[in-house]
């Protein structure tokens, strides 16, 4: 099978590394022989999505591929609609809550490209419902994110820089408005413990956090770590990892965590923490489904301190919190991709 696959950029965020992940799996399997485009790589421009079309079109037409794989909005809209003219299996893999979608002024154009491709496959139960919805096609599939569990414990004993506290909670992530960092923040201002928080990541929100931070007064105990390519150590030292975002896909931080023993506590957002947990969207209360593990509404600050209130380190189970997530191991992901794309070039 010869396979392309193509997404926007190498860096970036969660989809990004997946799609990493991806391109390492499938260059390793025997039966396939793969490539990958970065639309964006090389360019500064602007106009980086007109000059990676092209590169694009002129990749087809060199390496010819029986299949193109493509992550994120841009890329799966130029794959749909270029397998109709080009004699190739187009697959679509969507990383984003639907939802979004719907209410999107693209809508109509989202949903012309995503209903030509020959296959889509979504990374969370809950996207695939959404998508089915917002396509009126019930071929959908659902294949969850890869994960590298064992290379996220050697990278865990790696050496990083130092951080000023000995007990953390941790967040790992852009710093952007729909990661609602603040959340955590005035929750931290809100517990009865007084609890430190490492944050690793960054974006456009960093400064109005730090201001944040200080008008809370909690300063001394919020550290900024900055972009790291390797948060693992960092995660594996921490009291717990907290997400509060309002939307997601399916959010790599979380599986991190729960893959080196770590406990979680997060939202209830779509899509993701729900399903990694084992318990329902739809029952959106202060749930402890597992020991120091909670799960939360959306910008429910009471229900975030409450959560870091009640952590105890004695209940931790560290392997029964990385039996959540051995399904996800990169091996066992990747063969449920070739047999999508197997039946995909046999349909």
């Amino acid at each position: 099978m010869k396979l392309l696959l193509l997404t926007n950029s190498s860096s970036g965020g969660g989809a990004e590394k997946v799609f990493n992940s991806l391109v390492d799996g499938f260059t390793k399997h025997s039966s396939c022989e793969t490539k990958h485009l970065y639309l964006q790589e090389g360019s500064v421009s602007k106009f980086w999505k007109i000059s990676g079309f092209f590169k694009f079109i002129f990749l087809i037409l060199k390496f010819k591929p029986d299949v193109v794989q493509s992550h994120l909005l841009y890329p799966n809209i130029i794959n749909s609609f270029l397998s109709v003219f080009m004699r190739y299996k187009s697959q679509l893999v969507c990383h984003s809550s639907f939802e979004r979608f719907q209410r999107s002024r693209n809508a109509c154009i989202i949903r012309l490209a995503y209903k030509k491709a020959n296959s889509i496959v979504c990374i969370s139960e809950e996207m695939q419902k959404q998508a089915k919805i917002f396509l009126s096609r019930d071929d959908i599939e659902k294949i969850y994110n890869p994960h590298d569990l064992k290379n996220y414990q050697d990278l865990s004993f790696k050496d990083v820089s130092p951080i000023p506290f000995q007990n953390f909670l941790i967040s790992v992530g852009r710093l952007v408005e729909s990661k609602r960092i603040k959340d955590i923040l005035l929750a931290l201002k809100a517990c009865n413990k007084k609890k430190n928080l490492v944050i690793v990541g960054d974006g456009d929100t960093r400064d109005d956090l730090t201001a944040l931070a200080k008008e809370l007064d909690i300063e001394d105990r919020v550290f900024f770590v900055g972009h790291s390519s390797n948060p693992y150590p960092y995660i594996l030292k921490s009291e717990a990892m907290l997400l509060a975002s309002e939307t997601e896909g399916f959010p790599n931080c979380l599986v991190e965590s729960l893959a080196l023993g770590i406990p979680i506590i997060t939202t209830n957002c779509k899509t993701g923490p729900a399903e990694l947990l084992r318990v329902s969207y739809e029952d959106d209360v202060l749930r402890v489904p597992y020991p120091n593990c909670s799960i939360y509404p959306v910008g429910d600050i009471d229900s975030l301190a409450k959560a870091i209130n009640s952590l105890n380190d004695m209940c931790v189970d560290t392997e029964q919190l990385k039996g959540l997530v051995r399904h996800l191991d990169l091996e066992d992901v990747i063969e449920l991709y070739y047999l999508s794309l197997q039946r995909l070039l046999n349909s």
